[in-house]
């Protein structure tokens, strides 16, 4: 019998029975719908139910440029309440989603009506939707808000600039994945000041919390809060490699799901060990990154077979030079 790592991150018993990558990706799919599904109905209770009961995690954004994070039931509903009274849910059109074994993503545009003006709202939103046994573990929301970007160079996304064009490219999506892709390589690197680099200095973090001996999430305002977090997980992780499993460019953000394989240098527990992060990573067009909602897997036993480092975004000939970025 071997031990692998399931898709809520636990290390689970390989059997007859052990669900396959598809029936797990399906679930995570039915959680989250079944999840979203109740949120248009006029019974608050049904969308509690879908929510784990053991340990969930929520961060929101009541307001933008502002995130709340709640880990304990009675808190979850008193948000929930809370929302119910300023806005009841209309329309959801789901833009894009990706299924995990372990989690839902979905961007979208949204309605919700005013309860107390009968005004209809629109908001472009990203979710992520990790899965507990008995429902979902949370919502990690980031709510798409506008901020005023002094561009310096105002035409860069035109696709004249792009030799050849024959019709319309994301430039703007590519920018961003060309900003993600310094992110990961400052993680493979286990540099803390250049993985922040291209932080805003009003940068918002709510993710789960790897760290001993501190609460089960991480929340920060501002660079140099979340600088302090990324100096401590390289303290006490050295990471030595990172696959990009997921990832998905937007005008105004990058989701990635990543594979880590790190040495745990705090005791008791050193070794080698593996888990998985998903994450929404808002971007401006000037390239800062306003903020990362993130939720990961435990942290499991390493595979014995080779894993290596993989999810490169980009491919060039030797000597060729970018005209674009």
């Amino acid at each position: 019998m071997t031990d692998t790592l399931g898709g809520t991150g636990d290390i689970t018993a390989m059997g007859q029975d052990a669900p396959t990558y598809f029936e797990q990706a399906l679930g995570s799919l039915r959680t989250a719908e079944t999840h979203i599904g109740t949120e248009f109905q006029d019974d608050l209770e049904l969308t509690l139910d879908t929510i784990t009961k053991a340990a969930p995690r929520f961060v929101f954004m009541p307001v933008p440029g502002r995130i709340r994070i709640e880990t304990q039931p009675d808190q979850v509903r008193a948000f929930y309440e809370g929302s119910r009274a300023e806005f009841l849910p209309d329309k959801l059109r789901a833009r894009h989603h990706i299924t995990s074994d372990w989690f839902y993503f979905v961007e979208s545009l949204a309605s919700r009506r005013g309860t107390r003006d009968g005004q209809e709202y629109t908001v472009n939103t990203a979710v992520l939707f990790p899965k507990a046994p008995d429902g979902i573990v949370g919502e990690f929301l980031w709510e798409r808000y506008d901020v005023e970007v002094s561009e310096k160079d105002p035409d860069r996304f035109d696709i004249a600039r792009a030799p050849g064009a024959r019709t319309d490219l994301p430039l703007r999506p590519v920018a961003a994945l060309f900003v993600h892709d310094r992110i990961v390589e400052a993680l493979r690197n286990n540099d803390a000041e250049a993985l922040t680099a291209d932080y805003a200095h009003d940068f918002l973090l709510g993710a789960r919390n790897y760290l001993a001996g501190q609460g089960p999430m991480v929340a920060g305002e501002g660079r140099e809060a979340a600088l302090a977090y990324w100096r401590q997980f390289f303290d006490e992780f050295t990471v030595d490699e990172v696959s990009v499993l997921n990832r998905l460019t937007g005008d105004w953000y990058v989701f990635a799901e990543v594979a880590l394989t790190v040495t745990v240098r705090r005791a008791p527990e050193q070794g080698q060990r593996q888990f998985r992060t998903a994450s929404i990573f808002p971007i401006l067009a000037d390239g800062r990154v306003q903020g990362e909602l993130s939720y990961g897997t435990e942290i499991g036993a390493a595979s014995t077979r080779e894993t290596g480092t993989w999810g490169r975004a980009f491919f060039a000939r030797e000597g060729f030079t970018d005209p674009l970025f």
